[in-house]
This record gives C-alpha cells, structure tokens and sequence, in this order.
C-alpha cells in the first residue's frame, strides 16, 4: 500500500509520447488516426513522428493535466467513455472543464508513471497489458491495475520538492500539492538496523476472530515485530501496532534512524496482517470481509484481540526468536499506540476510543470514518461516521491523542450509500475534536488520494515525533 514515488510537479515540453510495456515498444494512440470525437484511445505498436501519438499536456492549476491530441483541434482525452466488462473507455472529447478530461501524473519508483483520473478512483490502463502486438484498447479502472496501469511519457522533466525537516504543532495543517521524501524513512549507513522477526496466528487458535467471518471464512495471519538495536530485554517496552502490517519498511527505517538520534523513544512495532479481505473498491467488495469485521467495527473486539492474543504472541516469539531482546510489552497506555490507514485507521481509533486504558495515541491516515460496518449495529447505524457524527461531541472526552489526514481527492462513495465521503468524515473528526479540546493534529492534503503514499512519504516521521512528543520514557 506504501508505494515509493518521487514527485511533485513537472515541466513538459511542447509534446510527448506516453509509452507501455516494459520495453516501451507501444505508444497512446488515437485509433485509427481519428480525430473526431469520442474516437477511442488505443495502443499500437510506436511510429517515430507519427502525429496521432503525439499528446501536449496542458497545466490545469497547479496539479493536474489535460491530455491533448496534437493533431486534435478542440479535443482532450477524457474517461467518460462507453463502460465495458474492463473499464470505461477513454475517448476524445471536446475539450472543458470536465473532471473527466483532468488528470494526475505520478512518478513511480521505477520510473514508471500512473496517469489517473482527477477524482483519484480511477487510472488510466490498457485491457491486456503490454504483451499485445496489435492494437490493446486504453480504458480507466479502480487503482490497482498493476503493470498494465504503469505507463512513460517522453519529454517530461521532472521538478522534486525537496524535504524540509518540519516539527508538527496542534492542529489544522494543509499540505501540498507538491510533496517531498523524508530521508529518515530510508536506511541510512552508520545507524544500528532493529531487528524483524516473523510468525503467523491461524484463526482456529483465536477466541476473538475463530474465522467465522460472512465472506472469509477460516485464515492465517501475518505479524512482524520491529525490535530495536538498542532495546534491552526486561525492560517495559513501549509501542505500536501497525494495522494491516502497513508502512513496515518505512517504519522500521524510521525507527532506526530517530532512535539513534534520540527523537524518538526505544520502541517496538507490531506490524498486525489483517484476517483477509478488503481493499476494494465499492461497498460489496469489503462488507462481510474479515477485515472488514475486524477494522470497521465499533466495539472493544479488536482492541481486546489485541491485548490478549496478539501481544501476549508477540512477546513469546521474540522470547523464542531473539531470545536476547525478548519483548516485555508496557502496560502503561501512554506507552501505546496504535497506526492505520483507511479502515485500518479507523481500527486504530476504535482501539483508543474503547480501550483508552490500554492505547491512547493513534496515527490515522484516509481514515475511514464513514459507514462501512457490516452488518448493522442499532447502536451505531452509521458505523464509524458515528465518530464525527455524535460520539466524540455526547462522549466525555478521553485521554487519547490522535494524528489525522485526509486527501482532496479521497474516496466518496456516496453514490453507493449515505455517510461514505472520507474527505468529510475526517474534516469532522478534525472539528469535533477541536471543539472538545483534544490533543490533535489534521493535514488536509491536497491532491491526495486515499492512502495516498506521498503524505506519509513526507509526513510519517513527523506525526511519529508528534504523536510520541510527550512520552517520558527513555530517549
């Protein structure tokens, strides 16, 4: 979920070429050298100087592009194509201020780029990948696409924002559109490498999650355990739990990097796999999962899963693993916490919000407070949507500290549903907590998409430091 990328912003030149396949031997074509409109966009084998795969990428504010035929007249590459069994087809259209003719370019670690559409939901790809010799129809499709939805475009030169060491304050934040690299999330020679061990937890061992889930059924679980270099055995180790074992090599890297300067304190994460599910795009890909049950439930369950199957395992397998740093877990809950994104961030809250006696500083990335609980719970019919909703303003406040974000461009679904626009439900919990004077920071993040990995790529170190800020334990 934490793909690297390096971007920001980018000067094109006059015209490019966008490209596919991994030998870069396919070009964006207009078929049939049409140029009229809803003429569709398609690959074909690359034709030096061939002007119907020859696009300008026209600025739209500070952000985005519309992709424009060169020989096109009037005309742009939009999204709002016919919808077929693999995708909706991109066609060219009359050029306007349609959200379907505006799109992001992003830079990936490969040096690859994702073209997607403005709204975030959807990228550009091609129906059979790059091994088509002939002609390979280009459509939109939920992100995700793998190498069919990785792209290169000639003629770009690429602007990097620099990172800038910030310290985080309480608060609101807006950040971007531009987004820098923190190089702390990055091994850095000289510094002392934790050390990550590995085990698995069958539901059949677990009385809190025996895999009893509507749609996944019996599973095994993934869990790692960062230890640091400079963690001494016997002593009451504070820490996090990572939902979804998420952002595992950054944080461990973080870990190292922070501890060693002593800006953070010596510290354990326990990167959690989820039960099995999720990830879809639309309310039928995720209800009844076992992530779903597991993350998107308002109650104790999963806290307490946590406390009494999840660490108690930790501790033993560190003990069997590196029996030389074997793991005694604090049981102060200043010294624990919790970090997600999407509905694993909301899991992260909910184990603060139910459990403040045992976790009380959450990080939560394109948290899903919205409703997506499954099935129904008369208590909270709206599932988390009920955190901004009611229960922080009716509730008494709690001894929790929370670090918010949410993109401009994050998922909204409310065409599927009511309560399902994470945009609103963050910018809610942000003001709810304000108004009830908790400890919080929120980054609204500009052009950002759901678990968009620029924001942490930039922020993750500060909102660890922030989140940690006040923790008196060793450094």
């Amino acid at each position: 979920m934490f793909l690297a990328c390096a971007t920001s912003a980018f000067a094109a030149s006059p015209t490019v070429q966008i490209e596919a396949g991994a030998d870069r031997s396919k070009c964006l074509d207009i078929f049939m050298g049409s140029v009229q409109p809803q003429s569709g966009a398609d690959l074909f084998w690359c034709q030096k100087g061939d002007p119907h795969e020859t696009f300008a990428l026209q600025g739209v504010g500070s952000s985005y592009v519309r992709i424009v035929p060169q020989n096109g007249g009037n005309l742009c590459l939009d999204a709002n194509g016919i919808d077929t069994y693999a995708g909706r087809q991109v066609v060219q259209n009359v050029c306007s201020a349609s959200p379907s003719q505006t799109w992001s370019v992003r830079k990936n670690a490969d040096g690859s780029v994702s073209i997607l559409t403005a709204d975030g939901t959807r990228s550009l790809f091609s129906e059979r990948g790059p091994a088509i010799k002939n002609r390979s129809p280009v459509y939109v499709q939920s992100l995700g696409a793998g190498a069919e939805g990785r792209f290169y475009v000639s003629g770009l030169e690429w602007t990097e924002k620099p990172y800038v060491p910030q310290i985080a304050q309480d608060g609101d934040r807006t950040l971007g559109p531009a987004y820098g690299n923190d190089p702390d999330l990055l091994p850095k020679q000289g510094v002392p490498k934790g050390r990550i061990i590995q085990f698995t937890m069958p539901s059949s061992e677990s009385r809190y999650f025996p895999g009893d889930s509507q749609v996944t059924g019996a599973f095994t679980r993934q869990v790692w355990v960062y230890v640091p270099r400079q963690y001494v055995a016997g002593e009451k180790a504070p820490f996090m739990v990572s939902q979804d074992a998420d952002y595992r090599p950054q944080l461990s890297a973080l870990l190292d990097n922070a501890i060693h300067d002593k800006r953070l304190p010596v510290m354990v994460i326990v990167f959690a796999g989820n039960g099995g599910g999720g990830h879809g795009i639309g309310i039928a890909n995720d209800q009844g999962t076992e992530r779903n049950l597991e993350y998107d439930t308002l109650s104790s369950r999963y806290g307490e899963w946590v406390e009494h199957e999840l660490l108690p395992r930790a501790e033993a397998e560190t003990r069997s693993q590196i029996p030389d740093q074997a793991v005694t877990f604090t049981s102060d809950p200043e010294g624990r916490g919790a970090i997600g994104c999407s509905s694993g961030a909301a899991a992260a809250f909910t184990m603060a919000w139910f459990l403040p006696n045992s976790f009380r500083r959450v990080i939560s990335y394109s948290g899903s407070y919205t409703n997506l609980q499954y099935p129904a719970d008369p208590n909270y019919p709206h599932g988390a949507w009920s955190y901004p909703e009611r229960l922080i303003r009716d509730s008494p406040k709690k001894p929790i500290r929370v670090w918010l974000e949410v993109g401009t461009h994050d998922m909204d679904w409310s065409h599927w549903g009511d309560y399902l626009d994470w945009q609103a439900a963050n910018r809610k919990m942000a003001s709810e907590l304000a108004q009830k004077f908790y400890r919080y920071h929120f980054d609204l993040a500009l052009g950002a998409q759901h678990c968009d990995s620029r924001v942490p790529g930039e922020t993750l170190g500060q909102a660890m430091q922030w989140v940690w800020a006040d923790y008196p334990g060793p450094r």
